[in-house]
């Protein structure tokens, strides 16, 4: 069992560098399906747009599970991270 949770925390370590890595992030929500089969939903969300409103920058809260079955049972690992972006003019 451990090692299953060892193989979803790289896909998901991995799949977070991806989403930090993309210059175009925005506000959304989806999911998606690896070829290995494991599942996983991202949602990016605003966060301290108060706070933010003035300054020309956006902080997104990234949010990524990875969900695979074993044994009969359902299993999963989330991810939370920031992210600093610059505002679209």
């Amino acid at each position: 069992v451990s090692e299953d949770y060892v193989s979803a925390g790289i896909k998901a370590e991995a799949r977070m560098r991806e989403l930090l890595d993309d210059a175009g992030l925005t506000e959304r929500s989806w999911s998606e399906v690896t070829d290995d089969g494991y599942r996983a939903t991202v949602s990016v969300t605003d966060m301290a747009t108060e706070r933010t409103q003035n300054l020309q920058i956006r902080l997104l809260e990234i949010n990524l599970a990875i969900y695979w079955s074993k044994g009969g049972k359902e299993r999963s690992i989330t991810l939370k991270t920031n992210k600093v972006v610059n505002k679209q003019i």
